[in-house]
């Protein structure tokens, strides 16, 4: 206890003489960070967009586990048919046959849209594929389950097996569709390296295609890996011992610039070296 006591002693010790410092120069307590806060914006999130990925992880999580409880349900069905104590509930008529097949012309033609929007985004196209996937299982959900209900009520007999066994070839499709969609989002989450091909052409864009890389004597590293649903690079390169410190920090406001300008790319980190640098690229 006393060696925290004595920690916090010196912590403040070392606040106070900090401000004492500020105060001998003529800078009041506060009086920057109030500057800093002026110019700060006012989106709460800044990287927002990322967290983009997180909301379709979400919802692929409650559509795998609702496609779990339906397919127990339908389980639970057959069981009740081979045992003889399954009644059929459901009535159809040309209102209810109506709806349904309404319902998947228009999902048809809602897919069709979410398929082109992506096409036309293809850098920020997770919202408009998770719409697409979920228009692509209500359509097959609603075709087989129509075609399963309807054999099953007017033909009777053996045929009763139809419905419950088409709903649960459809959940089980719509778990393992969404798993997948979960796990390729986790991925982007968790910083998944970049594509070999994005990477190379990088690289040749560092090399070849920016006026500034005259100056640049060696690449050291060049690491992308994705954030959300775009991707963030870092890159490390070695400059002569005779550039100045402006001429460097224009080399790297060039070089982030023109990779920050590729669609895709979210953020760009450059860190510049001289020849006799060895620290190592990590």
């Amino acid at each position: 206890m006393m060696i925290f006591k004595y920690i916090r002693a010196y912590a403040e010790f070392q606040k106070y003489a900090i401000y004492s410092r500020l105060a001998a120069k003529g800078i009041k307590n506060g009086q920057y960070q109030h500057i800093l806060h002026e110019n700060q914006t006012n989106v709460q999130y800044i990287y927002a967009r990322r967290y983009e990925s997180l909301g379709v992880l979400g919802f692929s999580c409650i559509m795998g586990t609702c496609s779990i409880a339906l397919g127990g349900e339908c389980l639970i069905q057959i069981v009740e048919i081979i045992q003889g104590k399954y009644h059929q509930s459901v009535i159809f008529n040309a209102l209810p046959m109506s709806i349904v097949l309404f319902t998947i012309l228009l999902k048809i033609f809602l897919l069709i849209g979410c398929q082109i929007a992506a096409n036309r985004n293809p850098h920020n196209c997770n919202s408009y594929k998770a719409y697409r996937d979920d228009h692509r299982n209500d359509i097959l959900t609603n075709t087989l389950g129509f075609l399963g209900a309807t054999l099953s009520y007017y033909l009777k007999g053996k045929w009763s097996y139809c419905d419950p066994i088409a709903s649960f070839i459809l959940c089980m499709y719509i778990m393992f569709s969404w798993g997948s969609s979960a796990v390729e989002q986790m991925k982007q989450l968790a910083g998944h390296k970049a594509d070999d091909k994005v990477m190379d052409e990088m690289m040749v864009r560092l090399i070849n295609q920016l006026p500034c890389s005259i100056y640049i004597t060696d690449v050291e590293g060049l690491i992308g890996y994705s954030s959300g649903q775009q991707n963030v690079f870092e890159i490390r390169i070695n400059v002569q011992n005779s550039i100045t410190l402006a001429k460097g920090h224009d080399i790297c406001q060039k070089i982030q610039n023109t990779f920050e300008d590729t669609p895709g790319v979210e953020r760009c980190y450059v860190h510049i070296e001289t020849d006799e640098c060895i620290n190592q690229f990590e």
